[in-house]
């Protein structure tokens, strides 16, 4: 019975901090930074920056760094920049926000899958705005020691990390689902020393 509390507190825990972190969703018209192509970019100011396009959006993950202290608070993000036909679209997803993020951390060979409540939205992207969905935890907690200080602790534990995101909808045309994606924005490495 103490498991069960146990876990679903935890549970609860994690879905107010998913909930949470929908409200860390902007918009602007922010320009193209960089040309096209995946890989880090400006490494001399330590911004990383991987893009990867497909017909209807533009698509970029960004770190402010690429090297990081302890818990340092990390700012990572995903953007997504609608370029169809049409002056906008509206899509279906699961979770609070259409973006997933999968943490590796690579020294310990563990990854950290995201986990998003069972829910279905929708979320409308006005043609070329960016909209921006900041990094957040989400993921099994076990007894790891790693993954308590993970999860209890701001920013990351030291490590070596890679982060993954991709965007994950559905769109319909008069309430037929047309097409399923998951589109792999891209991967970063982190360090943290």
């Amino acid at each position: 019975m103490k498991h069960f509390l146990f876990y679903s507190v935890i549970f609860s825990i994690l879905l107010f901090s998913t909930a949470c972190s929908f409200s860390n969703v902007s918009n602007s018209n922010e320009q193209d930074a960089q040309s096209s192509g995946a890989g880090p970019i400006n490494e001399k100011s330590e911004n990383v920056i991987v893009k990867n396009k497909s017909d209807l959006f533009h698509l970029q993950l960004e770190s402010t760094k690429s090297v990081l202290q302890p818990h340092e608070k990390e700012s990572i993000s995903a953007k997504v920049k609608y370029i169809g036909p049409e002056e906008e679209i509206t899509i279906e997803h699961g979770g609070f926000t259409p973006i997933l993020f999968t943490v590796t951390e690579n020294s310990r060979n563990i990854t950290i899958d995201p986990v998003q409540p069972s829910i279905l939205l929708s979320t409308t992207y006005k043609k070329n705005k960016w909209y921006t969905y900041e990094f957040t935890k989400t993921g099994g907690i076990g007894q790891d020691p790693f993954l308590l200080e993970y999860f209890n602790e701001d920013g990351f534990p030291k490590g070596e990390y890679t982060i993954k995101a991709e965007f994950s909808f559905e769109h319909d045309e008069k309430n037929i689902v047309v097409d399923e994606h998951t589109i792999e924005i891209g991967k970063i490495d982190i360090s943290v020393r």
